[in-house]
């Protein structure tokens, strides 16, 4: 709402060609968003389409994408937060395709799996896990530390059987603040 503001009061003093105000690109988006002269030059499967469903399209890739990164970033980093055997094979080559920036990755991707919707959104996937993977681990060793020096005997005072640990968040221990010796 600030920037918009902000947006608003800038394009108070300026004429609309070079800082439209807020309401008329609102405006134009909601009714030239098929016509609009500069997409001539970008050809989509159909014209009269416009631009509307390759967007439609790209946000739900992108959602679907995150979805799935986050799925297999949270049972990546309950493994690792369980097992620290799992975290001494899996971390440093997470913590190297971590840090290696996405423009590296790219050409592989495409190499490999070609131009496939998984293998547009796998870039989605691999950096959404392993964000999730890193602040799950962190957490969940975090919370572990707070009862005791495995987070399994924790997950049992919250009502959870060994079968059921790590798909149930440790949610109720996440409140516990051990008290600090007197």
């Amino acid at each position: 709402a600030f920037a918009v503001s902000l947006w608003w009061l800038a394009s108070t003093g300026l004429q609309s060609v070079q800082l439209p105000a807020p309401p008329a690109v609102w405006n134009a988006l909601r009714t030239d968003l098929s016509s609009i002269p500069g997409l001539s030059y970008v050809s989509y499967q159909s014209q009269s389409e416009g631009p509307l469903n390759p967007l439609l399209w790209t946000v739900s890739n992108v959602l679907i994408c995150c979805a799935i990164g986050a799925v297999i970033g949270y049972a990546v980093g309950m493994a690792l937060a369980i097992s620290r055997r799992t975290r001494d094979i899996l971390g440093p080559p997470l913590f190297v395709l971590g840090t290696t920036p996405t423009l590296v990755l790219l050409p592989f991707i495409l190499i490999w799996f070609g131009t496939s919707r998984l293998a547009q959104g796998s870039l989605v996937i691999i950096f959404t896990a392993l964000t999730v993977a890193a602040f799950t681990d962190q957490s969940a060793r975090l919370i572990g530390q707070g009862y005791s020096a495995s987070p399994l005997p924790s997950s049992r005072t919250c009502g959870s059987s060994d079968a059921l640990y790590g798909l149930i968040p440790l949610t109720p221990a996440s409140r516990y603040r051990p008290s600090s010796p007197a």
